[in-house]
């Protein structure tokens, strides 16, 4: 045993410098991994009939803060008659999480089968595809009459009601769209449901609407169920048909006198036509008044389809400004919450963990709040796990929820208490500020620490002295005197010196990575800003190659893309979020209004030319690709504080 010992050269300290520096070679390649984009595509029917809308959704799925605008495919033998859209984000881990989905409105054209191609993203110069659809289409027949809307089907009028009679062709219907408030007056931030309903004296077949973007609001769409419910009422004096179309939840972003411009929409209602017949003059006949021939078996009218377009008036609503308070900060949620805390465990061993949970509801949006104060504990410590938040909608009501989960870890025996949890938000009702608070939670850490057994070493006692060799004892000085002497080691070679000198400051360097590493993860903020510089050159260079290229939808994403980047790592916001309509929210009070309209309108005009069909010319691309360049400098030397 002593031989094998005293025989172990510089292979173990060679082995762990190799491993070493492959490790730091590698570690950087794992820092810069690009996370996974997935795009996926279905449709609310695969068997639908020929002028019937239906719902086709493309998600896309981001382990980034970045979520990517798919592009739709060459559709034939089919109509987008609408679009919206919905986004939600999570933090997991201290990661940041998207998805996007992205619905359009289709209606076909002809029977048969639809095959819709797959949506299209490009990632980092790689071509994601989605699943292609196929629908079957039938034609179309006529139906009773009953209003159907984009993706909804058909509900039949009130029983007990006199459902107003088909059209004839030479009669002009009465149809059109209405928006209705909840109120005309309220603060930034505060929900606004909006109603858009559809009225018409005559029986519908089917409707599709026009994607609606109010400037100065920020909306969440509401679901409504798909068969939608008809009532009756008397409006100008007539009675007509009313059905709940779309259900907006709009949230104001500054202050003024806002409009919401008007709902358009394509009807399709039922008409009803004579049949030319020859002998249409010999029925005439006063004999054939007789009430037999008006039977319905004898009626030579058939039901056909018709359609119009319908529009509501725009709808001015008064936005008030939330009262100064020690309480405001950028993102102070504007509703009525609740808030509850608890605990996985109460009781818990030294060193365990437990999961404390924070969970705030209630009727407006989170997006963007947090909490207040996170919970410290004394003797404890607290690491913040992740947040969720959600919004959700239907006819009837809404709510937006925050959850925040923290694992506690005693550290010592005792009795601890998590303090009360502080969430201040405005009430728009009492028109003041409140704060609320959770319930304290006590808890018990018992049992002491205790380090765990190294392998391989076993407990000793205090040392023993060791007996002197006597004669009586010769066997061990036998073994002792045949004991060979030891080899001498090997000089180390250039090539071990050269790494045994290399060897502290790759240990140096590993320990500033892994630092670097813990704060991106710990601080998504800091991780965003730290990743935008090269996310915006690498939009910028990829705008440059596609500027020879005759695809201009792409050209015009990669600008936005390097703008929105750049807004987003400054302003500590998700990349998606930035749109138009709501640059002058971030941007205020940080960059002169002037620069801010340049940058809402640059962006208008990206988002309009990637979906309009002319094509510009090179000249012109060029000069908005160097406009996308100063203002991103422009946009660099701005210091935000406190955002």
């Amino acid at each position: 045993m002593r031989r094998g010992a005293e025989s172990r050269g510089p292979l173990p300290l060679i082995a762990m410098a190799t491993a070493v520096v492959l490790i730091m070679g590698l570690l950087p390649g794992a820092l810069r991994a690009d996370a996974g984009v997935r795009l996926t595509a279905n449709v609310s029917s695969t068997h639908v009939r020929v002028g019937e809308p239906f719902r086709y959704t493309v998600t896309v799925f981001s382990s980034s803060g970045s979520v990517p605008q798919p592009q739709l495919g060459a559709l034939t033998g089919v109509d987008v008659v609408g679009r919206s859209t919905s986004q939600s984000f999570s933090f997991v881990n201290g990661s940041l999480s998207a998805s996007s989905s992205t619905h359009y409105t289709l209606v076909a054209r002809r029977p048969g089968t639809l095959t819709i191609p797959p949506a299209t993203i490009t990632v980092g110069g790689t071509l994601i595809q989605s699943n292609p659809v196929t629908v079957t289409v039938d034609t179309a027949a006529p139906t009773p009459p009953s209003p159907s809307g984009s993706g909804a089907a058909q509900a039949p009028p009130a029983s007990g009601a006199n459902p107003p009679a088909h059209r004839s062709s030479a009669s002009r219907p009465d149809i059109w769209l209405e928006l209705e408030p909840e109120k005309r007056t309220v603060f930034v931030g505060e929900a606004l449901p909006v109603n858009i309903r559809l009225y018409s004296n005559t029986a519908l077949a089917g409707y599709g609407l026009e994607p609606m973007t109010p400037s100065g609001f920020w909306i969440e769409e509401a679901e409504l169920p798909k068969k939608p419910e008809v009532e009756q009422k008397t409006v100008r004096g007539q009675r007509v048909y009313s059905v709940l179309v779309r259900r907006l939840i709009l949230f104001p972003t500054k202050p003024g006198r806002l409009t919401i411009p008007s709902q358009k929409g394509t009807i399709q209602y039922y008409v009803r036509k004579r049949q030319r017949d020859p002998f249409e003059e010999f029925f005439r006949h006063p004999f054939f008044n007789d009430p037999f021939f008006r039977d319905p078996f004898f009626d030579r009218s058939v039901l056909v389809v018709e359609e119009t377009e319908a529009r509501s008036k725009p709808l001015a609503i008064t936005v008030k400004s939330l009262p100064r308070s020690r309480f405001r900060r950028n993102h102070v949620p504007v509703g009525r919450f609740t808030i509850a805390a608890r605990l996985k465990k109460r009781t818990l061993a030294v060193n365990e963990g437990t999961t404390l949970t924070v969970t705030i509801q209630g009727r407006g949006t989170l997006q963007g709040s947090n909490i207040d104060t996170p919970p410290e504990v004394p003797g404890c410590n607290v690491f913040p796990s992740q947040t969720r938040r959600s919004f959700e909608a239907d006819r009837n009501s809404y709510r937006g929820t925050l959850v925040a989960e923290y694992a506690v870890v005693g550290l010592a025996e005792g009795r601890y208490t998590v303090p009360p949890i502080p969430f201040t938000f405005f009430d728009p009702e009492r028109k003041r500020y409140v704060t609320i608070s959770s319930e304290s939670l006590p808890f018990v850490v018992e049992g002491t620490a205790s380090a765990a057994p190294i392998p391989g070493v076993t407990a000793q006692g205090p040392a023993t002295p060791v007996n002197r060799i006597t004669g009586e004892q010769k066997d061990l000085i036998d073994i002792h005197t045949e004991y060979r002497p030891r080899r001498r080691r090997r000089p180390l070679s250039s090539t071990q010196k050269i790494l045994l000198n290399l060897l502290p400051w790759t240990l140096v360097l590993l320990s500033a990575l892994d630092r670097r590493r813990r704060i991106l993860l710990r601080d998504p903020a800091y991780a965003a800003r730290v990743r935008a510089p090269a996310r915006v050159r690498a939009a910028l260079s990829d705008a440059v190659k596609a500027l020879s290229s005759p695809e201009v939808s792409e050209f015009y994403r990669l600008l936005y893309l390097a703008i929105a980047e750049e807004i987003a790592a400054k302003f500590s916001v998700p990349a998606p979020s930035v749109q138009p309509e709501r640059v002058s929210a971030i941007l205020q009070g940080a960059v002169p209004e002037e620069k801010i309209r340049t940058i809402r309108d640059f962006l208008e005009i990206c988002h309009r030319r990637r979906y309009s069909p002319e094509t510009p010319e090179r000249a012109e691309k060029k000069r908005d690709l160097e406009t996308a360049r100063n203002l991103v400098k422009t946009l660099g030397r701005i210091k935000v504080r406190n955002r």
